[in-house]
């Protein structure tokens, strides 16, 4: 009972056909959790520390499963990435379900 979950249902509007989802604390310096998706689908996040959080979404262009930082010289961007809206708060004992369109825009 000293944990909470989170159940994220993805809906992926974007161009890229993989999307890798990453769970950070709120200051961003430690990942908790990390997802690939290939198509739209619903993770679920069990035994989550009592924190707030941070929701990413970077689009996997090249299907690799890590974000890719581009190549200046190539004249390749970054791998884009999206925040989900503000951070989400996880408290003991706490179960929570919520929709994300993702979008680039």
């Amino acid at each position: 009972d000293s944990y909470g979950s989170y159940k994220l249902h993805i809906t992926n509007t974007s161009p890229y056909p993989q999307l890798i989802i990453q769970l950070y604390g709120e200051d961003e310096k430690k990942m908790y959790r990390e997802n690939v998706l290939e198509e739209d689908g619903t993770i679920v996040w069990k035994h989550l520390p009592p924190r707030k959080y941070v929701i990413k979404a970077i689009g996997d262009i090249n299907r690799n499963g890590q974000w890719d930082t581009g190549n200046f010289l190539a004249k390749q961007q970054p791998e884009p990435v999206v925040y989900m809206g503000a951070s989400i708060e996880v408290r003991e004992g706490w179960s929570f379900e919520e929709d994300w369109i993702v979008s680039f825009r």
